[in-house]
């Protein structure tokens, strides 16, 4: 498989903190991106809600996320830990085609 490079530009806070919460969850930025692309092209759309605020209609505020690292397990520490459905991986095989 080859690769590509992609540059963006970013809010310096803004970076540190996905950093935090990727890190957290056993992550990098380059895997979570490729994570939000390749969903993004699976489900051929944003993977999730994007909206514009309604005219006099406040939505929910954000609540921005800063996870306590000695309290967030990352994936590895829950090998072994979590009982998967036997038919667990059968959409996996859908999403091959984008993986490899």
């Amino acid at each position: 498989m080859s690769t590509t490079t992609i540059s963006i530009n970013t809010d310096t806070e803004l970076k540190e903190k996905a950093q935090a919460v990727f890190s957290a969850l056993g992550l990098d930025i380059t895997t979570a991106v490729n994570m939000f692309l390749k969903q993004a092209v699976y489900q051929e759309a944003i993977p999730f809600e994007v909206r514009i605020k309604q005219k006099g209609r406040e939505l929910n505020p954000r609540v921005i996320f800063e996870p306590d690292p000695s309290k967030t397990p990352v994936f590895g520490q829950l090998k072994g830990k979590i009982e998967m459905m036997p038919d667990f991986n059968e959409p996996l095989e859908e999403l091959k085609e984008y993986m490899y």
